[in-house]
């Protein structure tokens, strides 16, 4: 609870400008996502010098133009084409732009670093929004046979979404509003390395051979961490990262996070929700479309809540 709070005008605008960063699970039937309002967003250019290995994802904000400039390259450690698909959508998944970038050439195993393939993209008169930018991996490799870099992006609001595979040094950004664990793993002998994480109690982390294909986790507490490394070479496990501070935000709701399990702040449509203050009860009536031989199951989630009973009944 806070002594004050920002106003706002709907349930998810309000959640975002009072608790920032928070993890939230929206129960709702509508496709439509609203929108926040950047204050400090400008066109100016977000390069990304940092490679990348396997499915990148990115959510950036953008008006009108969005320019996309990016070099492929292949690694052809293994058989058998690199590719790499790019897609872009917005946060109710309307898509914009869907195209597969092809192999440079070299489909061998020859253990030679291809030359890079540099690709620019261009959409016009988008609507200010959130957009992703999605580029999945070949699915028919062994592994990860091509990387992403040179990343240059026309807004100064761009993150991470989800775990990435650093290629070379990095350094990013994240905001913690409510305790969260970070986890690194790398599976490269000689590539042992330090973490700096200056705002953590511990200032680095030491992967050395003893972190060998063991994933090291650490908990973060709310607060602002800055983390690098000059080797990289490594899994990063989290939610959402930015290159620089200015360069954060956090998404209103991630529609790919349907999972209801221990987020931070539950929405309800009031409509359907009805709470008792005296008995401290609250009741939720739902309609759910059922299909033939579905199943169902009601889950309790935490040691405050205790489920006093359910009600189902079948219409036709």
């Amino acid at each position: 609870m806070k002594e004050s709070y920002i106003n706002s005008e709907s349930a998810l605008d309000f959640i975002y400008k009072n608790y920032p960063a928070s993890n939230i699970y929206y129960f709702s039937n509508t496709n439509n996502i609203e929108i926040p309002k950047f204050e400090d967003y400008n066109r100016s250019v977000t390069f990304i010098n940092t490679s990348f290995r396997g499915d990148l994802k990115l959510a950036i904000y953008v008006e009108d133009n969005l320019t996309l400039s990016f070099t492929k390259q292949d690694l052809n450690d293994y058989v058998g084409k690199d590719e790499y698909a790019l897609s872009i959508t917005d946060i109710n998944n309307k898509v914009y732009f869907n195209k597969n970038y092809e192999d440079d050439g070299e489909i061998k195993n020859s253990n030679k670093i291809g030359a890079g393939q540099n690709f620019n993209i261009t959409l016009n008169n988008l609507p200010g929004s959130i957009y992703y930018l999605t580029f999945s991996k070949d699915r028919f490799n062994d592994a990860p046979d091509s990387s992403i870099k040179n990343i240059k992006i026309n807004s100064n609001k761009v993150v991470f979404i989800g775990n990435i595979l650093p290629w070379s040094s990095f350094e990013v950004y994240t905001k913690v509003q409510n305790n969260k664990s970070i986890g690194f793993l790398y599976w490269w002998s000689g590539k042992d390395q330090i973490i700096s994480i200056p705002e953590y109690r511990e200032k680095e982390i030491v992967l050395d051979k003893d972190w060998v294909n063991k994933r090291y986790n650490l908990l973060l507490y709310s607060g602002d961490y800055e983390i690098k490394s000059d080797v990289g070479y490594l899994w990063i496990y989290t939610d959402v990262l930015s290159t620089k501070p200015n360069s954060f935000f956090v998404i209103p709701l991630n529609k790919e996070n349907n999972k209801f399990n221990s987020q931070d702040i539950i929405v309800i449509d009031k409509s359907y929700l009805n709470i008792d203050e005296n008995d401290k009860e609250m009741s939720y009536f739902q309609d759910l479309k059922l299909e033939k031989e579905t199943k169902v199951k009601m889950k309790v989630i935490g040691d405050s809540l205790y489920l006093k009973n359910i009600t189902l009944e079948l219409k036709e």
